[in-house]
């Protein structure tokens, strides 16, 4: 069971590689992705969750 540094550090690391391919996906002839925008957003929205979904008071 992964504790919740682990979480969080997997999360950072997803959105951080999910970034770095946005980035550098600035050619035009190639094929434009929405997957490195989606892994950006769910990054995101997976750190906010694991920073919120717990009270640190109660621990």
């Amino acid at each position: 069971m992964l504790n919740e540094i682990d979480r969080l550090t997997i999360y950072a690391l997803a959105g951080f590689i999910s970034f770095g391919v946005l980035v550098m996906r600035t050619s035009a002839s190639e094929q434009a992705s929405l997957m490195p925008a989606w892994g950006v957003i769910a990054a995101m929205i997976g750190l906010w969750l694991e920073v919120h979904q717990y009270d640190t008071s109660k621990h």
